[in-house]
């Protein structure tokens, strides 16, 4: 692309971002020859187009050979401009790594190197990154887990919760501090329990902070913040989850513990045993669940 364009900061903006490039700007950057407009002959516009490259003397497939095309400017400019670049970017340690990468392998288009030796080190670059990035990792994870989660895995029967207005939330900590908030601010009523009071305390204070920077943030009037702060209940039991539609397990990740709660839960003596139940994470593969509480909800 820095070939293509010889427009470095484009460029750099484009590959980094990720951004969409209508078709007028990608016109006047070069990255199109020629662009249709809507409602035209599909076939009579590529025909003609095809055609006009025939009378071109060169050819305009000789200037578009970028195997024999440079990126314009000194080499002190060209890493300025990727310097510049670089400091817009999150760190490689906050999720930057593979942005980070994509500008070392547009250094390499005006390094002095071959065509094929900069597209080799392109791949080896995106090799690197698909078999180590651990961000890259997630991120694919990430990409998949959306896409499963809107449908349960195979042999669970699906559960419609649209009736459901009281939630339960095992774990006041930071995750599950922040689920009850999204669940209060959609208008549910939650129970938040943990094991400590002190838990509780600091998911309540968690809980506050979230609802107050709605209303100084403009996205909640401060009627609408106590209204939804008023619909929490903390206890320390289980028992307080009896009443719930919806139960979700967000205690740190140790599977005794795990296990625990959802046989407590799914046991005699909690009511909650007839609620559906979800596992804020599923990074722990946990048959468990499958064996011996799916039977039960």
């Amino acid at each position: 692309m820095p070939r293509l364009t010889n427009d470095l900061p484009f460029t750099l903006n484009a590959i980094t971002t990720g951004r969409m490039i209508k078709a007028e700007e990608a016109l006047g950057k070069g990255v199109v020859d020629k662009v249709m407009e809507g409602g035209g002959n599909f076939e009579g516009f590529y025909t003609e187009f095809a055609e006009g490259l025939k009378d071109v003397e060169g050819g305009v497939l000789e200037g578009r050979n970028l195997s024999k095309r440079n990126v314009e400017g000194g080499i002190e400019e060209l890493n300025g401009i990727c310097d510049a670049a670089i400091d817009k970017l999150p760190s490689k340690e906050m999720g930057g790594e593979a942005v980070h990468r994509a500008v070392e392998a547009v250094r390499a288009s005006f390094s002095g190197k071959s065509f094929q030796d900069c597209m080799d080190e392109e791949m080896s670059i995106f090799l690197d990154l698909l078999s180590t990035s651990k961000q890259g990792n997630a991120r694919r994870h990430a990409f998949f887990a959306e896409r499963v989660a809107t449908s349960p895995p195979p042999g669970v029967p699906k559960v419609d919760v649209r009736g459901s207005n009281k939630v339960g939330v095992i774990g006041a900590g930071t995750m599950g501090s922040g689920i009850a908030t999204c669940f209060l601010r959609a208008g549910y009523e939650v129970t938040l329990v943990d094991v400590k009071e002190e838990g509780l305390k600091r998911g309540e204070g968690i809980l506050k902070r979230n609802i107050e920077q709605d209303v100084k943030r403009g996205r909640a009037t401060k009627e609408k913040a106590e209204g939804n702060l008023s619909r929490l209940s903390t206890s320390t039991s289980l028992q307080a989850l009896n009443e719930s539609d919806i139960v979700i397990e967000a205690v740190f990740e140790n599977m005794d513990l795990k296990k625990r709660i959802f046989k407590e839960v799914s046991g005699e003596g909690c009511e909650a045993r007839k609620c559906e139940k979800r596992d804020e994470t599923k990074r722990i593969k946990n048959p468990y669940y499958e064996d011996n509480i799916r039977c039960q909800t």
